[in-house]
């Protein structure tokens, strides 16, 4: 026999789905009115739907239920009275089981959405759930009568969801119809006015039409009638289970083949594949909210049984001679669990009629297993004491609220999350949370998720005075999240989130230690008892004890884990609370760490700044510098106006003479002009400065080095720097895998904090050895458990071959190596010529040097680690940047055009945030500027270059434009505009866009945002990297000293809170900078006659009065003194000890007592 394919033209199964709150259960009360199920004399109290008495109370579905609308209006065939079968479901995500067990139900879907607050979490999260079940969608925007409607933004949010989904589920199903799927109709209505329309109303005012017929005429055309195959055997669906006093359990059943009569023995298709003979003793249908007894059910029909004691939900009712099972209902797993058990208390019981034994709590929650399929009851180690699963704490909090009305007496457990091991590695269930709240609260509710490893994803703000942001954040740190939430929002935010799948574990989540005080006893309480067990807050996580100082650049972490919010910056003290603060992921430009920060900012000004929780790189930690630094742009050295030089004198003008008189400056140097950049900019910024010198100026007199460097680094990087991908790099997560980390010429406290504190993890965590190569173990070093690998400086080369002969560096060993290491002849060199096996990563102090490299700031490197004398990286370069050709031959270092400038052999200078501070002769790089024909100065702040300057072009604060850092891994890390205040000056891409403009020169970057695309577009160069080449060691000389004093080889590094341009402003800050000392062995002590704290006079090529440590570790023929000192908003009083190896200084002991005080001689 042949079966084929029927419908029902006189019935539709539909389900209405939408966020909590949108009105789903008062449409159904309208569906129900306006077809007449109600008896027209009779009291009908609203949300007809709501059966339970938590339901009432809280205004929300928790169980899926279904009434029958019978409709016989115009859009029903002619004569016929269509029966609609309507299942309410619950908003909540927390009750997904019962999402699933409606959609099982019925054949297409009525999606609300409210008109003013749009598609929200679990909008998403039941509409994914009905596209995958393949189900017709019908988009209905409820509630057009809201004063604060905005039906076209709520449309468009919805359809741009629906792609999203369809999208989404595409990939995983190719078979599904996207046209379809996104051929959805959209009804316009007010379910309380009972009033719906296919016409857009204006925003807050009602539909058109006058009842609910545009709503039926839509579900009659849009959702399919049920089908069936015709001469297929029985097949029912177990959707649903009830109880009835007289009929005992019922079984509610969605028939898709054959047809059910009352008496008739089916198959019972059980769980575990049994199949079991059963009468059918009661057939019952249902009329409006009533079951009513019938005789038989047909194809599509949603009908309830009784006479099958033990039936669950997913199970099949079947033909008994030739069954055929449906395949079982499947849920998420449960996200949350909580212990549940007896009242132990010595107070149980006291209540007549209480239900306090273990049998009674366990047979009530086997109970719930019945009709809850989204909840697991798991035995625990204790007798009286279950573990109960659900999808999230609402549900389980439902749970517990109905047994304690019910008259148990339990003890409940702190929530806790359902993990899961995934390739050996914990993890955890995530959420993702939207919350909608009004704009001054946003810094509160920004730092309350982020205490809970939230991410943020998106934010929007509609103009209306609220922002919507999105989170990702673990499960657990959700747990008691509404209350604390609600307080910092004063009651006004709306939050709500939906299962977001499993993410590794984030790490621990402080929580505030709060608990409840249990009498074992009846009596009175003496209330004033209580006061010393007031909680104080965590204890600190940064320091010791007094006397036992950590000496830590981390201090302030201990503001952003303080769970009260009681400790705060000097800056930022005596501030109100922070409601109005708007805050901005960005990136840290203080040194090649790459740090998130959350920056918080108000009326145009940063007032704070937090560390961000970026897993792969600060783990929401950060040094005290990207903290509290951040104030250097408000000083009254700002530079907002264009300058030009008019009879030797800086005078401001206008934005078109400056640009004129920079353009005929240059233009008359020809070729003759040099490029020097600093290491502090974005890598589109580099970029655009590296068009500009090659394509503009004509020239590849461009470096970015404005410190100590050597023709041996600038090989070095570009033999095995330039040019590379993260995935080709060394990473944090490296680090903290390797055998063995060796640290050559790099201090990571002062130099990269974040690689400090990852390789102190890595070293307590999982026992990595950690070796550095120097003169001594420093404060950093003993705290990450270093072994020292002794050597002066300049004899690193000998110490590396030391470490590979002895095997210390060998396979699985990661070498990090410094900036410093370009001033020690043969080191880079030695390091490149290391095994294979041997993992090298090269770490500089700032922010913008590997985007610089990338960019290709330095004489013989054009972008993407592309060479300057190759003829197919300038032809590939010059056609992205529409030149014609490119400067051939490799340019001047920045010493070379400092020292080419100070002979009167450069024609100008172009020079972008340089402190000649910073110089290796900063001496000789003031004579160079002043010497030089003309000099353009591209600056923030007014400089030592900008006083010295023919043009000033200003240009704008880092806060105040957006980029990308590349930290050392090569990791992008994007800057964002934290300011958007409109009359700051212009980008330095903008500037050099007018500049190139005057020039005669198109640049095609005239945004951050082209610039980006640029960058993105020429991507890495495949045509290989050349060798390095070899730069033999030092040789060691002989030491010359003065008479009577005691010569030592000099080594010294920048601390991380010194003199620098970049802690202006930070007067708190610079105050915790460790002073100034000169570290000596204990027999340089001796000879000297000086102990601990006593001061010694340093001479040579510098003359310095410091205080002794003395310090067993140091080697003794060297003394480590700190590079830069003085103040940061004089750079004329910086000084600056050479670094230069090789160099030896006398040590000489403060005779007078009276003259000891430290400084400059």
């Amino acid at each position: 026999m042949t079966s084929t394919e029927t419908r029902r033209s006189d019935l539709r199964n539909v389900a209405i789905v939408a966020h909590v709150d949108h009105g789903k259960t008062t449409m159904v009360d309208a569906m129900l009115r306006q077809t007449g199920a109600f008896n027209t004399h009779g009291d009908v109290a609203e949300r007809v739907m709501d059966s339970g008495d938590l339901e009432k109370e809280k205004g929300i579905t928790i169980l899926a239920k279904n009434t029958t609308v019978f409709y016989s209006g115009p859009s029903a065939p002619e004569g016929e009275t269509v029966t609609i079968n309507v299942i309410d479901t619950p908003g909540h995500a927390d009750f997904g089981g019962e999402v699933e067990r409606g959609l099982s139900m019925v054949d297409g879907v009525v999606l609300l959405v409210d008109s003013s607050e749009g598609p929200l979490p679990q909008t998403r999260f039941v509409l994914r759930k009905a596209l995958a079940a393949k189900l017709p969608v019908i988009l209905v925007v409820n509630k057009t009568d809201r004063p604060d409607a905005r039906i076209d933004g709520v449309v468009s949010d919805s359809m741009d969801l629906l792609l999203g989904l369809a999208s989404d589920l595409a990939e995983e199903d190719p078979d599904l119809d996207l046209d379809s799927v996104l051929d959805v109709p959209v009804v316009y209505a007010s379910g309380k006015a009972g009033r719906a329309s296919l016409t857009q109303p204006a925003d807050g005012a009602l539909p058109e039409a006058e009842d609910l017929e545009a709503l039926f005429n839509v579900i009659m055309e849009h959702i399919p009638a049920p089908s069936y195959t015709e001469g297929e055997v029985l097949q029912a669906h177990v959707t649903n289970l009830d109880a009835s006093p007289f009929l005992g359990r019922l079984a509610l059943l969605r028939i898709f083949n054959g047809t059910l009569r009352k008496g008739q023995q089916v198959a019972w298709a059980r769980q575990d594949g049994a199949l079991k003979t059963v009468k059918i003793t009661e057939l019952l249908a249902t009329k409006g909210l009533e079951r009513v007894p019938a005789e038989e059910a047909g194809p599509g029909e949603i009908v309830a049984v009784a006479g099958i004691e033990d039936i669950m939900i997913g199970e099949t009712l079947t033909d008994a001679e030739n069954p055929k099972p449906l395949p079982l209902i499947t849920v998420d797993d449960p996200a949350i669990s909580m212990t549940v058990g007896i009242n132990t208390s010595p107070l149980a019981g006291r209540v007549k009629g209480a239900k306090v034994t273990a049998r009674q709590v366990k047979d009530r929650l086997d109970k719930e297993l019945i009709g809850n399929v989204s909840l697991k009851v798991l035995p625990t180690e204790r007798p009286d004491a279950w573990e109960v699963q659900g999808r999230g704490e609402l549900a389980l909090a439902i749970l517990v609220e109905q047994m304690r009305r019910e008259g148990f007496e339990l003890t409940v457990g702190k929530p806790q999350v359902v993990t899961r091991t995934v390739d050996g590695k914990v993890h955890e269930p995530m959420e993702r949370m939207t919350i909608d709240i009004p704009e001054e609260f946003m810094g509160a509710v920004t730092q309350l998720m982020a205490a809970r490893k939230g991410r943020m994803q998106e934010m929007s703000n509609h103009g209306t005075g609220w922002i919507r942001m999105e989170f990702l954040v673990p499960a657990r740190g959700l747990i008691g999240f509404r209350t604390r939430f609600l307080t910092e929002t004063r009651g006004a935010g709306i939050a709500s989130s939906y299962a977001a799948g499993y993410e590794p574990w984030t790490g621990e989540i402080e929580y505030r230690t709060n608990g409840s005080l249990v009498a074992d006893r009846a009596g009175s309480a003496t209330p004033f008892a209580m006061i010393n067990l007031q909680e104080r807050g965590a204890v600190s996580q940064i320091g010791a004890y007094e006397g036992d100082d950590f000496n830590s650049y981390f201090s302030g972490n201990v503001i952003q884990i303080c769970p009260v919010g009681a400790l705060t910056s000097a800056e930022y003290r005596f501030r109100s609370r922070p409601f109005d603060l708007v805050s901005t992921v960005t990136t840290c430009e203080h040194c090649a760490a790459g740090c998130q920060l959350r920056t918080d900012h108000r009326h145009y000004e940063v007032k704070r700044r937090n560390a961000g929780n970026l897993r792969e790189v600060n783990e929401e930690w950060n040094c005290d510098k990207g903290r509290f630094a951040f104030r250097y742009g408000r000083g009254d050295d700002r530079v907002t106006t264009p300058l030009v030089r008019h009879n030797g004198v800086l005078e401001p003008a206008s934005w078109a003479e400056a640009l004129q008189t920079a353009a005929a400056g240059l233009t008359k140097a020809g070729t003759s002009v040099g490029v020097l950049t600093g290491g502090r900019l974005p890598v589109e910024t580099c970029l655009s400065w590296s068009r500009f010198a090659r394509v503009v100026l004509g020239t590849n007199n461009v470096d970015f080095r404005s410190r100590p460097h050597s023709a041996e680094e600038a090989s070095f990087l570009a033999s095995r720097v330039a040019g590379r991908s993260l995935e080709e790099s060394v990473t944090y997560a490296d680090l903290e895998e390797a055998s063995r980390v060796v640290l050559v010429d790099l201090e990571p406290e002062d130099e990269c904090p974040m690689i400090f504190l990852r390789l102190r993890k890595a070293w307590r965590r999982h026992k990595v050895a950690i070796t550095a190569v120097g003169t001594h173990l420093s404060n950093g070093s003993a705290k990450m458990g270093a072994e020292l690998a002794r050597c002066l400086p300049g004899q690193e080369p000998q110490a590396l071959a030391q470490l590979v002969a002895d095997g210390t560096i060998g396979e699985g060993t990661i070498v990090l190596v410094g900036e410093r290491a370009g001033t020690r002849p043969g080191t880079l060199s030695a390091i490149n010529d290391l095994d294979s096996t041997v993992r090298v990563a090269w770490v500089p102090r700032r922010a913008g040097e590997i985007g610089a490299i990338e960019a290709g700031l330095l004489p013989q490197l054009l972008p993407g680690g592309r060479f300057v004398d190759d003829a197919k990286a300038r032809i590939d370069i010059a056609a992205a940047w529409g030149a014609t050709n490119l400067p051939n031959q490799p340019g001047l270092d920045a010493d070379g055009m400092l020292a080419a400038a100070r002979a009167g052999q450069l024609d100008a200078l172009v020079v972008s945030g340089v402190e000649l501070a910073d110089m290796p002769d900063p001496t000789g790089a003031r004579e160079a500027v002043e010497n030089c024909g003309f000099v353009v100065s591209v600056e923030q702040r007014f400089s030592e270059v900008s006083a010295r300057a023919d043009v000033v072009l200003p240009v704008c604060l880092l806060e105040e434009t957006s980029g990308t850092f590349l930290d050392w891994e090569h990791r992008p890390g994007r800057v964002r505009v934290v300011n958007k205040q409109p009359a700051t000056p212009m980008n330095e891409i903008r500037v050099l866009d007018a500049l190139s403009a005057q020039m005669g020169s198109v640049s095609g970057l005239a945004t951050v945002a082209q610039a980006h695309k640029a960058w993105k577009d020429l991507g890495q160069w495949q045509g290989g990297h050349p060798k390095m080449e070899s730069t033999p060691p030092l040789v060691p000389q002989a030491p010359m000293v003065e008479a009577g004093s005691v010569g030592r080889a000099l080594e010294t590094w920048r601390q991380l809170l010194e003199g620098s341009a970049s802690l202006t402003g930070a007067d708190a800050l610079v105050a915790t900078a460790p002073a100034p000392v000169a570290v000596i062995d204990p027999l340089t002590a001796k000879q000297l006659g000086v102990t601990n704290g006593q001061l010694i006079d340093v001479s040579g090529p510098i003359s310095l009065r410091l205080p002794v440590k003395v310090d067993a570790t140091m080697t003794a023929e060297a003394v480590w003194i700190p590079s830069l000192r003085g103040d940061s908003t004089a750079p004329q009083s910086r000084t600056t000890v050479p670094d230069a190896p090789g160099t030896v200084v006398s040590l000489s002991a403060v005779e007078s007592e009276t003259s000891r005080e430290a400084g400059v001689v």
